[in-house]
């Protein structure tokens, strides 16, 4: 029979449902183990709860109208941006890439121009040393402006352009201290020593800057380049010295900046490193313009016949001209890359903004040192002829224009007047004496040029199978109707005489054959 102190107990107890006492209540009885931990949640869940009407959130209309109308937008009615017209974009290249600088530039230029206004009222009752003075004043004043605002960083712009006037002002301080006469006096030598000094330091700190080393890494040959530029100005009181010293500056130069692109050229190649630009090279810039300043002081400050300095004219333009060019050349390069992994982008054909005038300023360099030597400097003159043929192939090779063919065609046409003239009277006289004897021309001594210049005709012909082989037909089809222009003029001037005819018939009829085989054989090859 069972026990009765295991039965359960079952009563009813009524509360109301809202006294404050009650969940402490069934708390208690918890803790007691009167009852279970599942009876208080079952007698809560029937008992102690009541329904709950969520309200809806409220959401703005604007932010809905928003949150609805951007996917639409992105996903099924991209925008289309209207491409800029040729002029605008150069506008807006323009505005962007030079208005700060040439309003900073504008705003040197003024106080520079203004205190030198001031300065040259009193010039006159300024001893040598005082003159100089000033010039150092203004060059330590630009310096000691650019190295503070380079520690704000809202002035590294200002900065820029003010170590930029300073190492434009450094080679005009050794061009005053040679041409004031500081170095007759003792006491004013000491000066000359302390502001060199002090001017060489100053190009090596500001030389290191961001602006000079962030286009090229630094190099010291460019350092030993541009402080050799300025102390090249010392020493022009010796006859001959300021030719040699515009040489020195422009062949040196060259070599420098030659060497440094093909260098790193190599290791851009080698390494796979990202490649220079070099036509907006600032340091390149500054090189450049610390060579013409030694050949502009010796064509107006020494006097030097421009005559002699051609070759070096020549030479400043074939530089601008080719960094420009290799600035072109990389520019298609990295465009081709990017071709090659974006398809749908084009490639374009037409030089650079900034790169073009800087070709056509090498251009007329060019052809200012061939004007001023083809008269009483013939040898010169042909080293120029050189240059403008290196000039114009290089064009040919990045924009394949008809003019530039035309061009290094008839340079190439008067390199070889320019040789004949490099011949000595007598010598010539003996080679015509010997041709007229031998051809029975005395009457035709312009027939001789039929088989004088016919080595230039092949010349041309060798130079313009070169386009079938790149792949540029239209370019070589045009060299060959110039070539075959140049050989009929010939054969015409050879008509009075019977013998030079016939040479000249014999060597077009050589050359033909030679042209055609190879031609057809090209053709059969593509087949």
């Amino acid at each position: 029979m069972p026990s009765n102190s295991n039965r359960s107990l079952k009563f009813e107890v009524r509360l109301p449902g809202e006294h404050p006492h009650l969940l402490q209540g069934l708390d208690e009885w918890l803790r007691l183990d009167l009852i279970s931990d599942a009876q208080v949640k079952q007698i809560c869940r029937e008992n102690l709860v009541c329904q709950v009407i969520l309200e809806p959130e409220t959401v703005p209309k604007t932010q809905t109208e928003k949150v609805i109308a951007q996917p639409s937008t992105t996903a099924f009615k991209p925008k289309v941006v209207a491409t800029p017209s040729f002029f605008s974009s150069i506008w807006r290249s323009l505005r962007a890439e030079l208005s700060v600088r040439w309003l900073l530039f504008l705003g040197m230029f003024s106080v520079v121009v203004s205190s030198g206004a001031l300065a040259a009222s009193q010039w006159e009752r300024f001893t040598p040393v005082l003159q100089y003075g000033v010039l150092l004043a203004y060059t330590l004043g630009f310096w000691g402006l650019g190295f503070w605002t380079g520690k704000q960083a809202n002035l590294r712009l200002t900065s820029g352009a003010l170590h930029i006037v300073t190492m434009l002002l450094i080679p005009i301080n050794f061009w005053a201290m040679d041409s004031f006469g500081l170095w007759q006096n003792p006491i004013n030598l000491i000066l000359v020593s302390i502001a060199s000094i002090i001017l060489t330091g100053i190009t090596i700190l500001v030389f290191k800057q961001s602006i000079f080393t962030r286009s090229i890494q630094f190099s010291k040959l460019s350092l030993i380049n541009i402080l050799g530029l300025s102390y090249l100005h010392w020493g022009w009181k010796f006859v001959g010295f300021p030719l040699i010293a515009v040489y020195l500056a422009v062949i040196g130069t060259t070599i420098i900046t030659v060497f440094q692109i093909r260098t790193r050229q190599q290791e851009v190649e080698k390494k796979g490193l990202s490649e220079t630009n070099w036509g907006k090279n600032i340091t390149a810039t500054v090189i450049i313009y610390a060579s013409m300043v030694v050949l502009l002081r010796a064509i107006f400050g020494a006097g030097v016949n421009v005559a002699n300095l051609g070759l070096a004219i020549g030479i400043y333009g074939w530089l601008i001209a080719w960094l420009a060019q290799r600035e072109e050349d990389g520019r298609r390069r990295q465009q081709r890359k990017i071709a090659v992994s974006s398809p749908h982008l084009p490639i374009s054909a037409s030089p650079h903004l900034f790169i073009f005038p800087s070709q056509a300023i090498g251009g007329i360099l060019l052809f200012l040192g061939w004007y001023a030597t083809v008269e009483s400097n013939p040898l010169q003159a042909i080293a120029i002829s050189g240059l403008g043929l290196w000039f114009f192939h290089n064009r040919l090779h990045l924009y394949s224009l008809k003019s530039d063919f035309t061009a290094f065609f008839v340079v190439g046409l008067q390199s070889m007047w320019l040789g004949w003239r490099l011949l000595s009277a007598e010598f010539q006289a003996s080679i015509i004496t010997t041709a007229t004897q031998f051809t029975n021309s005395q009457n035709y001594l312009w027939a001789l040029l039929s088989v004088g210049l016919f080595p230039y005709i092949i010349f041309m012909v060798a130079f313009t199978d070169r386009f079938y082989v790149k792949s540029k037909p239209d370019l070589a089809s045009f060299g060959e109707k110039l070539t075959l222009i140049l050989g009929f003029t010939l054969t015409a001037v050879a008509l009075g005489n019977p013998t030079l005819r016939s040479l000249n018939l014999l060597l077009s009829t050589i050359t033909l054959t030679i042209v055609t085989y190879r031609r057809f054989n090209q053709i059969s090859s593509s087949i």
